[in-house]
């Protein structure tokens, strides 16, 4: 690491889990929408991490080495580790993604744990596509289908949840913090940001930053110059299990490479405003797990709360999909489970008086 990259250590939230319901303050906040990020420790009880660890020594990924990774390579949610899924739909964690957005009805459409390995010698034959020193990037190109709106109307909030030691593994994530000053704003995040990614319009897209940059030094030298002062820019975090990065799709960031012979394991998750149909869901649905003999997901479902249930998917109490036919049907199918329907017997009661009135 260069000597000129700043360091930011996670701050530590006060751990009370007694209600379920974690409060950010309105610097917490600030500091996601108006810089882009937010790292905090503290977010999930020490139970809720270790049992979440214990599910990664015994997951296996569809590919063994570095050389062989792909988008996507990981274990999607519902995982059919509850630690793991707890951990995803955790409550105090959800209602913090309800404070960054500044709305209660919001949808998941991400959640995946994978793991980062170190690459070798034999292995790193070709790097261009490597996901070990990657290069600065966006995440909305393969979030959104249209482009993000403007800063000041974010539309979803990416995650990282770590479950490795940083010390022992490196892989730090490295961001560019958007910076308020001047009449014109900050110049590395100028609206729209699509001219100056691989991977968007002609530039082809590659992984490795090296790759990357020698070929738009060659072929796009205008480009080229403008991201040299994002790598200026940079900085690096620090993490140990259960640290929590909170940022934007439209937020300048990488990943760097490991330490040799390591493996870091992640969950990397997004939530979105209801209405975004736009961001697309990148796990393969819910319901597609029901397929399943032994009924893992139905029992989960009939465990969450009202709100957990709902960024899944499922209907809100006061949805208009809830009649007392419903509601009865689906009390049938989730109640052998355990499932508390009254929430949404309770909805459709007050939005036939409402109607009344």
């Amino acid at each position: 690491m260069a000597e000129s990259t700043e360091i930011i250590n996670p701050e530590r939230l006060a751990e009370d889990f007694s209600t379920g319901l974690l409060q950010l303050s309105e610097i917490h906040v600030s500091r996601w929408r108006n810089e882009g990020y937010l790292l905090l420790d503290g977010v999930f009880s020490s139970t809720s991490i270790q049992a979440a660890l214990e599910d990664i020594k015994h997951i296996q990924m569809s590919k063994k080495d570095a050389e062989e990774f792909e988008v996507g390579d990981g274990k999607t949610f519902p995982t059919s580790y509850s630690g793991l899924d707890t951990l995803t739909l955790d409550s105090g964690f959800v209602n913090a993604i309800t404070q960054l957005l500044g709305v209660c009805d919001i949808r998941m459409s991400q959640a995946e744990t994978w793991k980062k390995v170190a690459l070798t010698a034999e292995n790193g034959k070709d790097n261009t596509f490597s996901n070990q020193d990657q290069r600065m990037h966006m995440d909305f190109p393969n979030h959104t289908l249209v482009h993000p709106p403007l800063w000041d109307s974010p539309e979803a909030v990416a995650v990282i949840i770590y479950l490795s030691e940083g010390k022992e593994c490196g892989g730090a994530t490295r961001v560019v913090p958007k910076q308020s000053y001047g009449e014109n704003g900050d110049e590395l995040y100028q609206w729209p940001y699509y001219f100056n990614m691989p991977g968007i319009g002609e530039i082809p897209w590659k992984n490795d930053r090296a790759s990357v940059e020698a070929y738009l030094h060659e072929h796009h030298p205008e480009v080229a110059s403008f991201r040299e002062k994002l790598y200026a820019r940079e900085k690096e975090i620090t993490y140990s299990p259960g640290t929590v990065l909170f940022y934007r799709h439209d937020l300048w960031h990488r990943g760097t490479p490991l330490l040799a012979g390591a493996e870091r394991f992640v969950q990397n998750l997004v939530f979105k405003k209801a209405q975004c149909d736009w961001v697309n869901n990148w796990n393969r649905g819910t319901a597609y797990s029901m397929y399943s003999r032994d009924q893992y997901v139905e029992k989960m479902i009939a465990r969450m709360s009202v709100q957990q249930r709902s960024c899944l998917g499922f209907p809100p109490p006061g949805s208009a999909y809830w009649t007392e036919q419903t509601v009865e049907a689906v009390q049938r199918r989730y109640g052998v489970f355990g499932m508390d329907i009254t929430p949404y017997a309770e909805g459709l009661a007050h939005t036939k008086s409402s109607t009344i009135l």
